[in-house]
C-alpha cells in the first residue's frame, strides 16, 4: 500500500478528475483495509478539496477566456458538492454568481 505522505503529495500534484477517482479508490482501499485512520481521512479530504477546486477552476477558466481565475477558485471552493459534481449547474452556479459581482461592482 503506498505511503500517506506519498498519497497526498500525487493528489496535490493531479491534473485531471479521472486521476482524482483513482486517487479516491485507492484511499478508499486503503481505509478499508486500515492503512489509515480518521485523521487520515481529514487530511486527505482537505488536500482531495484543495485540488478538486484547482482543477474545477482551471477546467472553467480555459473554456470561459474573460474568467478571472482567483474569482472563479473562490466561487467553486464555496460551492457545495453537488453543484461540484455536474459541471452544466456549476457553470450556470459561477456565471451567476459572476454577474451579480458585475453589477454590484459597477
Amino acid at each position: 500500500m503506498i505511503n500517506f505522505t506519498t498519497l497526498l503529495e500525487e493528489v496535490s500534484g493531479l491534473t485531471d478528475l479521472e486521476q482524482m477517482d483513482a486517487a479516491t479508490n485507492l484511499f478508499d482501499f486503503g481505509t478499508e483495509k486500515g492503512y489509515y485512520n480518521k485523521l487520515n481521512a481529514k487530511e486527505f479530504n482537505r488536500v482531495y478539496q484543495k485540488s478538486l477546486n484547482r482543477i474545477l477552476t482551471k477546467q472553467y477558466c480555459e473554456s470561459h477566456k474573460a474568467a478571472n481565475y482567483l474569482t472563479t477558485l473562490e466561487i467553486i471552493s464555496l460551492a457545495n458538492a453537488r453543484i461540484k459534481e455536474d459541471p452544466k449547474r456549476l457553470e450556470v452556479y459561477i456565471n451567476e454568481i459572476m454577474k451579480n459581482l458585475r453589477g454590484k461592482v459597477a
